[in-house]
């Protein structure tokens, strides 16, 4: 995982426009004892080379929460627990603006700065560009039909399926 998230920071960086320093890097996800998987922290991880290049001034990156997985194009994909970094945010009352990816932006209620690219990234970072306010509305789940009330108690077996829908219904996603 690590190897290939180096591959995706590499190549979003040569193709967003940006060198790729020569030198060795060393990134440090600490604090250890805290588990990382994932892809969400390759955005956070080419803006902070950007920041160490001097691209990007080290102060702007301060008030930001960042997440995101890089394309090879320097797009930025869609990630998992996007929700539950908001909201926990949101809930320390944190004085931070959160970046994610455009298709993780559809949360009710909460502020976030939803970007498509890694130049983009960089422009609203910098200031260059104000953040995008122009969120995709939260699908109605009434309008799309579905229903939360949907029985799962005829499918035999399938522990971990049922529960999964449970999940998804109580969500409404």
């Amino acid at each position: 995982g690590v190897r290939e998230s180096r591959e995706r920071v590499r190549a979003a960086l040569r193709n967003a426009g940006y060198t790729f320093p020569v030198a060795r890097i060393t990134v440090n996800l600490a604090p250890s004892h805290l588990r990382k998987a994932g892809s969400s922290f390759d955005l956070p991880i080419a803006l902070g080379i950007l920041a160490a290049q001097g691209i990007i001034p080290r102060q702007s990156l301060a008030p930001w929460v960042v997440l995101g997985e890089l394309a090879l194009d320097g797009t930025i994909r869609p990630i998992r627990g996007a929700l539950c970094t908001a909201t926990l945010l949101e809930t320390q009352g944190a004085p931070v603006r959160l970046m994610i990816p455009r298709a993780n932006a559809m949360l009710p209620g909460v502020a976030v700065a939803p970007v498509d690219t890694l130049r983009e990234a960089v422009e609203v970072v910098t200031g260059l560009r104000p953040p995008s306010s122009d969120v995709p509305p939260v699908p109605d789940e009434k309008a799309a039909g579905t229903s939360l009330s949907t029985p799962v108690d005829p499918v035999v077996g399938q522990e971990a399926a049922k529960r999964v829908l449970e999940v998804a219904l109580a969500g409404g996603h």
